[in-house]
Order: C-alpha cells, then structure tokens, then sequence
C-alpha cells in the first residue's frame, strides 16, 4: 500500500481536479457540437407557423365572393373544397383564406393564414414546439371557415362585388414571399361589380373595353407563374344572362393577360 506525504496528496487532489475540469469541458464542447447539428438540420417556425428564415415553400390562396348567397349545395361544395385544399397543402407551404365583402377596402385581411407545419419531426425542439404547432395548424382551421361560410347563407345580395380589387389585394398581401409553387383557388359568381367597371349588362363583358379602362381602373393584378382554380356559382337571377362559357373566357383572358393559368372552372350550379 503506497503512502503519500502531505505535500503529495495536494498535488494528487491538484491532478485530479485538473482531469474532472477537463472532461466536463469536453462535455461542454461536446453538448455545443451536438446542438449546432441538430439545430442545423431544424426549422424554426415565425408566428405564422412558416420556417423563420426560408419562408413558405408554396403559397395558396383561397378567395371566397360573399357578396352573394349560395344556395345548400354550393356550400356544401365550398365547404368540402376547403377542406380538401387544407389537406393538399404541401408541409411548410402557407395557405391563407380571404372573404369578399362590398365593402372591401384596399387592403386585405386573411381569416386564415398559416404554414403547414407537417409531422413537426423537422422542428426545432429547442425554438420551436412540434406537438403545439401541429395542434394549432388543425385547431386554427375550423372557426375562420366556419365563419366564412355562415355569411354564404345570407339571402340578401351585396350592392357591390370587387372581385378583381380582392385578387389584387390578396396578391399584395402574400407577395412578398418567394416561392415558384403559388396557387389561387377563387370561389366567385365571377360577376364584377363596383363603380369602375361591372358584368351587370354585358351579355357578356367584352375583355377589349375592360382593357381600355383596366389601367385606368387599376383593376389590373400581377400574378405571374400563379395558377388558378374556379369554382364557378351559377346563378338563376339576371346573372344567367351573363354567365356561361364566354362569361369564362372573359376571365380565361384576364388571367392571361395578368401572367397567370386558368387550369379549372368547377360550376357548382345548386
């Protein structure tokens, strides 16, 4: 058995000391290394549920027209559209949902408008919380809808209908997002009426008179490499005298001429 004088014990307690901070130091670096990797592989979401840095990975649009009422089976439709849609959104892509009153002003406010967060197994468990943030992607979809689509109900027909003032101002509300992937579902009777320009009367618009007062009316959007879907409500009043297959080539060509594809009108007749 080895005897130490006390000079040698303190150098020994010394020693040790020096060996215990050099493997909690190593734990240290060690702990660091691990969360810059995990973290470096990890998305941090802002409030919108949309990753912090990169922003959305797909933009959808929905514009529901509630300034007309749908009859119980165009709701039905629009309802079960949304909810396809709200299933159909790639994971970090953001979709947002406008509704259309007369009184719309320049700018426009979304009933809903969150990213789709997936699975959450990409998330940061440090910045971000997985669980929460897939809850409030299902939760948070409910009450707006819902909400848009009690004033579909209402027998009372809107004085004006500023559909393309509304394509305008959603398109300026998500346009600052860089993404290729951008899509526009418009759910509309798609018969403009405001004071500048109106479908009222037409049988049916001639798309060379609106481009003589497009640019003046600033009814003109940009929505290039957008694609759009219609779901075109059918009306039995003086708007079936409009509607029809040149009332659609009307906004085939409005669509066009804003950079964007008409890819399908789903008329939902009621």
């Amino acid at each position: 058995m080895e005897h130490y004088s006390p000079r040698q014990k303190k150098e020994r307690r010394k020693q040790l000391l020096g060996y215990a901070m050099g493997a909690a130091a190593l734990l240290v670096v060690a702990g660091i290394g691990w969360y810059v990797l995990v973290e470096s592989d990890s998305k941090r979401l802002d409030s919108n549920l949309c990753p912090a840095e990169a922003g959305p990975s797909s933009v959808r649009v929905v514009i529901v027209d509630a300034t007309d009422p749908y009859n119980a089976i165009q709701w039905r439709n629009v309802r079960n559209r949304l909810l396809d849609l709200k299933e159909d959104v790639p994971k970090h892509g953001l979709l947002a949902i406008f509704s259309v009153t007369e009184g719309l002003q320049e700018t426009l406010q979304p009933e809903f408008e969150l990213c789709n967060p997936g699975s959450g197994d990409e998330l940061s468990v440090w910045t971000s919380n997985p669980e929460l943030a897939r809850r409030k992607w299902e939760r948070s979809f409910v009450a707006p809808v819902d909400s848009i689509l009690s004033t579909l109900n209402t027998d009372e027909p809107r004085r004006r209908s500023p559909i393309m003032e509304a394509i305008q101002a959603a398109r300026a509300r998500v346009g600052t997002y860089d993404t290729g992937d951008r899509k526009l579902l418009l759910v509309s009777d798609l018969m403009q009426h405001t004071e500048r320009y109106s479908h009222y009367g037409s049988r049916p618009p001639d798309f060379e008179r609106f481009e003589s007062i497009a640019t003046e009316g600033k009814l003109s959007a940009d929505l290039s490499g957008w694609e759009v879907e219609v779901l075109y409500a059918r009306r039995r009043g003086a708007e079936s005298e409009v509607q029809g297959r040149r009332h659609i080539d009307f906004w085939d060509q409005y669509f066009l001429q804003s950079g964007a594809t008409l890819r399908r009108v789903k008329s939902i007749d009621g």
